[in-house]
């Protein structure tokens, strides 16, 4: 459509009257005060300004959701966002922003735009672990040892569910491990952490890490003699229909978007480079904010997993004391800050940071994933999220679109 500007407008069409140029007029001021109002920098107080109850449309919930989102592109929290709505399957608002090569404009199609999801990694860890319990090649209320008795012998023993709900006593990173950057194996990569003691008899505390979860793969791939990566492929990711989920083996694969660190200034540079092979399980996968949520809407469509285990992976594991962690196996399960019911996971790493939240009485599946090192956003995510799920209130499906499970290798 060819636009023309106002005195171009009037020599080629001769307004008949000065009433039909005044009307005109006038409208093109309206349109170029609106073009000048929304150019301004978006406020804080902007984004919060508006009442949730009174949000009545998707539509509505939407647009107060972009305002969020141009405000963290704005004031330099993150190059971009790559997002994924669905309700029952079908998505409500996919769209990606900003760039994902800030040199040279690369925009973000959630679709193919790749992303480290850092421990968004875990959830799906879970599945292909709850998958191959299924499947009868593990059992998870076994030792560690029965399937790595090479891993050195600690005070106590654990088992592998332990170890995929945090229990088991393994130590997080320390000093500069989240920055190693030579390619380990995940069996070479167990030796960044293999002689330290536990840091507390399992089962009396909870405490998160990543290292859990490199024992948990680990303890995959001796089950099946294969190694975990394939498994994942062929069980999990193929049949789910994850096509553009991938491991991350160090540099930049095709499509990824470039992962980025904020200076002092809050001015982006290319992260320190780091290869997450060796904890693939726990924060070292690729994908896309379509790919991920397409793990969600797997859960919410239960024809993956048999309903029995699916059950055992979203419930919360307790202390020995009967006290809930809200943590299944390789999910958080547990309530978000209005008290809704949600699992998922929150995901971050160098240069990727990921939330990616199931809402199974709303059927609401949100991937949010963004290519650059914790830009600490939880108050300007809830409050999307609130928007959108009083949005998607308004929006009714009579059907489901989950994705058509393809028969996995067994």
């Amino acid at each position: 459509m060819k636009i023309l500007s106002l005195e171009r407008f009037f020599q080629e069409n001769k307004a008949p009257n000065s009433n039909m140029r005044t009307k005109i007029v006038a409208l093109m001021s309206i349109f170029t005060f609106f073009q000048q109002l929304f150019a301004q920098p978006i406020t804080q107080k902007q984004i919060f300004a508006e009442d949730i109850s009174k949000i009545n449309s998707l539509e509505k919930a939407i647009q107060q959701s972009e305002l969020v989102v141009n405000y963290l592109l704005q004031e330099h929290y993150t190059p971009s966002m790559s997002i994924c709505v669905t309700k029952r399957g079908f998505p409500i608002w996919e769209q990606g922003y900003g760039y994902a090569d800030i040199e040279n404009k690369v925009g973000v199609n959630p679709r193919e735009t790749l992303y480290r999801i850092a421990s968004v990694s875990k959830p799906l860890t879970g599945i292909a672990l709850t998958k191959m319990q299924e499947q009868g090649w593990i059992d998870w209320n076994c030792s560690l040892y029965d399937y790595v008795p090479y891993f050195p012998k600690k005070q106590y023993d654990f088992t592998v569910k332990q170890l995929a709900g945090h229990l088991a006593g393994i130590r997080a990173y320390k000093g500069k491990e989240v920055f190693l950057n030579r390619f380990m194996s995940i069996k070479e990569g167990i030796s960044v952490f293999a002689e330290d003691p536990l840091l507390f008899e399992p089962g009396t505390q909870y405490y998160y890490n990543s290292y859990d979860i490199n024992l948990v793969s680990l303890a995959m791939q001796e089950a099946r003699k294969e190694p975990f990566e394939w498994y994942v492929t062929h069980n999990v990711l193929e049949p789910i229909g994850m096509k553009h989920t991938f491991p991350d083996m160090g540099g930049l694969s095709p499509n990824q978007s470039i992962p980025y660190s904020p200076d002092k200034k809050k001015q982006f540079k290319r992260s320190t480079e780091v290869n997450n092979f060796f904890k693939l399980g726990g924060g070292g996968f690729l994908s896309t904010a379509y790919d991920v949520n397409l793990m969600g809407q797997a859960i919410l469509g239960k024809a993956f997993l048999k309903p029995e285990y699916q059950e055992q992976m979203l419930t919360s594991q307790q202390l020995n004391t009967g006290k809930d962690t809200g943590y299944g196996i390789g999910w958080q399960t547990t309530t978000d800050w209005q008290g809704r019911t949600y699992y998922g996971h929150i995901g971050n790493g160098i240069g990727g940071y990921a939330w990616f939240y199931v809402y199974p009485e709303e059927e609401v599946v949100f991937t949010f994933l963004f290519n650059t090192t914790n830009p600490s956003i939880a108050d300007y995510m809830h409050r999307i999220m609130d928007c959108m799920l009083k949005g998607a209130s308004y929006k009714e499906y009579t059907t489901h679109n989950y994705p058509v499970i393809k028969k996995s290798e067994e």
